[in-house]
């Protein structure tokens, strides 16, 4: 008999009832599914997360979007709190267009940080993290313990600050990341495009994808900066 191991609900109906009874019916020790896509299940609030949070630890899913959902920095903190015992099995997160602050993110940044979390793509665009939020998550990427290879910033209100703390993530030795989307924010300007080609750079980084597109505030000199980038011997963009 065939076994699942993938399930698209987007767009469904979905209330915190139902996924309450899906976590404790489905997602048990014996469930061999391992992608669960629940995006645009506006229903769903920090409630439902609380309850696919409780069965991460025992679950198989690596695989987990709830982009496009009332989840707010509460649901936020259930989730980070299962990252640090699920075991290393959660690989993807989305959680796009969601209510998350500087506050949600801090309690994700913590996770990244624990031995047992094994998160390696987050899709964080289109939530209102800033600066301050983004801040939170460099400092994690320095972590030792943080395995994350691919971050979705798009549209977070970012400015020049926030590439800034990112630049200096991907400086240091411990960062794994390389794939990163900063695309969509227009607080970034040549400054910000500066603090990214330094750290595009140096030995350490390891970023062989970039996305600065939509951002409108770069001029050429911006583009000048990431011309020279592409002519250094450490440049590890790919064409």
């Amino acid at each position: 008999m065939t076994e699942l191991s993938s399930l698209d609900l987007s767009w469904c109906d979905l209330s915190d009832k139902k996924v309450k009874h899906l976590a404790e019916e489905r997602l048990d020790s014996n469930c061999k599914l391992n992608s669960l896509n629940l995006s645009h299940a506006f229903e769903i609030t920090s409630e439902g997360v609380e309850q696919i949070a409780k069965v991460l630890n025992v679950s198989q899913l690596h695989s987990l979007n709830l982009s496009e959902s009332n989840i707010t920095d509460k649901g936020v903190k259930y989730l980070a709190e299962a990252l640090k015992y699920s075991n290393g099995k959660l690989k993807i997160l989305n959680l796009k267009w969601s209510k998350i602050t500087e506050e949600g993110v801090k309690h994700l940044a913590e996770a990244l940080e624990h031995s047992n979390c094994e998160l390696n793509s987050l899709n964080l665009s289109y939530c209102e993290l800033k600066d301050e939020g983004v801040k939170h998550l460099a400092e994690a990427l320095k972590h030792s313990n943080c395995e994350l290879t691919s971050l979705n910033l798009s549209c977070c209100e970012l400015k020049d600050e926030g590439v800034k703390h990112l630049a200096e993530a991907l400086e240091h030795s411990n960062c794994e990341l390389n794939s990163l989307n900063i695309s969509d924010n227009y607080g970034i300007t040549d400054e910000g495009v500066k603090h990214l080609a330094e750290a595009l750079k140096h030995r350490n980084c390891k970023l062989n994808s970039v996305n600065i597109s939509d951002n409108r505030r770069i001029t050429d000199d911006g583009v000048e900066h990431l011309a020279e980038v592409l002519k250094h011997s450490n440049c590890k963009l790919y064409s």
